[in-house]
């Protein structure tokens, strides 16, 4: 949008054609929140754990892809990673989805 000669906002998609959002995967605020999320659905881990659970899972799905470019399904490392934590029953196909979108 253009909005007094100055640019708004753009999208781009995921291969930074279309769309362009920056997240911190690796930061602490975002860790926290969601370890504290996954602790009230059942998955207990700590922020840091989190994020060097999912680095190395992401790092290994990139090298084992045989890809230029792989696409990783982040839903399917999230559920890794709730089904190896959970302190209780848990649906951890629905819970990486969930945990992916947070």
């Amino acid at each position: 949008m253009l909005r007094n000669g100055k640019i708004k906002g753009l999208i781009f998609d995921c291969y930074k054609t279309l769309i362009d959002i920056k997240t911190d995967e690796g930061s602490r605020e975002t860790n926290e929140k969601v370890s504290k999320w996954l602790l009230y659905q059942g998955v207990r881990i700590e922020p840091d754990r989190l994020r060097e659970e999912y680095k190395w899972k992401v790092i290994g799905r990139l090298g084992n892809s045989g890809q230029k470019y792989p696409d990783i399904r982040i839903e399917e490392i999230f559920a890794e990673i709730c089904a190896e934590n959970a302190f209780r029953e848990i649906d951890s196909f629905w819970l990486g989805i969930e945990t992916a979108k947070v």
